[in-house]
């Protein structure tokens, strides 16, 4: 008789980190270190073609039908700016499903992974923020996200919840592709220099989430289930950031028509945005690499490995 299937569910998985979080369960490293048992992994995508996060009255029902042991959550409202208009939308996908996802997994027994932001901060502390300070977030997105934290942790569910931001990869949308875009195009481009966090690969987090999983999976009663922040060493602004690319970049041999002395650092209110972002969002990582011996990297160094894999896709 064949033994049962270990059943994964990957929600967003056409988003950047959906993507590398899906690259990641083909390895056969990776399925190993996920199941002690040595069954077969069955991997369940879902994009927003195959499920219309927006509407989670069918959610329950495709729960139950699918009975997946591992659910992997990347799914968000990420627009920040729209959210302060569609609240309830942002709501519903950053803090109902996740709920709705909790509560199904404290039922069954299953295991709830979840991605959450740096944007749960006010940004108001001038040093990197452990995962037990205060949440206060400035924005509808920021408080979508905190209630979807919350209520999570009221499941009960086993779960790792990991908080990150400045998310960057060659897959998907992210300010670095759009840095390069905008330079190959203009001479001159302002950026915000006022705004503090750290860039951080897609690639690393869907690796290091998956880590952690694997070794709170090894005995599950005692694993340091919990949250945890995820992100690249050191920091910078965006103005930082966006230089740091545009150097890199040129050293690549990356088409560019900006002019390095052409990358102006302007102050936040003079670039206004709908939703107001916190000014310092760096998150400590020392939980994380205590917990689970993970190994940040530096975001410069980061930067220039996305930029790389960019290149080779040129």
């Amino acid at each position: 008789m064949s033994t049962p299937a270990l059943t994964i569910l990957l929600l967003g998985a056409q988003g950047q980190l959906g993507r590398e979080l899906a690259d990641s369960l083909q390895s056969s490293a990776v399925q190993a270190s996920l199941d002690k048992e040595g069954r077969d992994l069955q991997v369940t995508s879902w994009s927003r073609a195959d499920f219309d996060f927006a509407d989670l009255d069918p959610l329950n029902s495709r729960l139950e039908a699918l009975s997946p042991h591992i659910i992997l959550n990347a799914s968000a409202y990420t627009a920040v700016d729209l959210a302060e208009d569609h609240e309830h939308e942002a709501f519903q996908i950053n803090a109902e499903l996740p709920q709705r996802l909790a509560q199904f997994a404290a039922k069954t027994q299953a295991v709830l992974v979840h991605f959450s932001t740096d944007f749960v901060f006010d940004g108001e502390k001038k040093t990197p923020y452990i995962e037990t300070d205060p949440t206060a977030p400035l924005s509808a997105y920021g408080r979508s996200k905190r209630a979807g934290e919350v209520a999570i942790e009221a499941s009960h569910c086993q779960h790792l919840i990991f908080r990150t931001g400045w998310l960057m990869g060659a897959k998907g949308q992210n300010f670095l592709k759009t840095m390069l875009r905008l330079g190959a195009d203009r001479e001159a481009l302002n950026v915000v220099a006022d705004q503090w966090g750290a860039p951080t690969p897609a690639s690393w987090l869907a690796q290091v989430s998956l880590n952690a999983l694997a070794q709170c999976l090894k005995d599950q009663h005692s694993a340091p289930w919990g949250l945890y922040h995820a992100s690249s060493q050191g920091e910078t602004t965006w103005h930082g950031y966006a230089e740091q690319i545009f150097n890199q970049a040129r050293e690549l041999g990356f088409a560019l028509k900006v002019k390095p002395e052409s990358v102006k650092g302007i102050r936040t209110d003079q670039y206004p945005m709908k939703a107001t972002r916190p000014p310092y969002s760096v998150l400590s990582t020392e939980k994380l690499q205590s917990e689970f011996n993970a190994k940040p990297p530096h975001w410069n160094q980061a930067v220039l490995s996305v930029l790389k894999e960019l290149r080779t896709l040129q």
